[in-house]
């Protein structure tokens, strides 16, 4: 279980790395001189860049690879996924989880509402629905939800905890003291 953790954590961490490297055009040093209200010892710190990484002696790669067939599924709030471009938010979150999941040999698998929704408590009650269906099979090691409603998804993923699937929360909280951790950015 502990590997199986650090596995999640891992790849859910090269995940957001991966969704911070394809936004261009931000130059993190030029970002921490026009803010001058950071101390100078915080600026120095922030302000290094990847080639002062290329020149030290620092090991930054860690092969992490899985001990056996992980499965880890994220359930995406987007509904009707196959109608999305390959720019969307979401299909750029799910290229980023597949890509980490090749990188440290995890399976991973996309659910998503395929059913029709026409307002948004549909859409929230077809979700909860989807993360249940995970409740009456064992096919999925850990989660990865985007959940559509912060309140509404408790039970179902209290549950799914309960029968040992661990859970991790991204892009929005879940409402639980028993979710693993939350991934979420500060888009607001």
């Amino acid at each position: 279980m502990k590997n199986q953790l650090l596995i999640i954590l891992t790849t859910l961490f090269y995940f957001s790395i991966c969704l911070v490297s394809c936004k261009s055009g931000v130059n993190k040093s030029s970002v921490v001189e026009e803010n001058s209200s950071i101390s100078s010892d915080i600026a120095t710190q922030t302000a290094i860049n990847s080639s002062d990484f290329e020149q030290s002696n620092i090991d930054l790669e860690t092969e992490i690879v899985a001990t056996q067939p992980w499965k880890i599924t994220f359930v995406t709030k987007a509904p009707n996924y196959e109608q999305l471009s390959e720019h969307d938010y979401w299909s750029v979150t799910w290229q980023g989880i597949q890509q980490a999941g090749k990188d440290f040999g995890v399976n991973v698998e996309l659910a998503y509402i395929t059913e029709p929704c026409d307002n948004e408590f549909q859409c929230i009650e077809a979700q909860i629905r989807l993360i249940a269906e995970y409740l009456n099979s064992q096919t999925t090691d850990a989660m990865i939800i985007a959940p559509m409603d912060a309140n509404r998804l408790v039970p179902v993923t209290e549950k799914i905890i309960e029968k040992g699937i661990p859970v991790i929360a991204l892009d929005s909280a879940i409402n639980s003291n028993k979710i693993l951790s939350l991934v979420s950015f500060n888009n607001f």
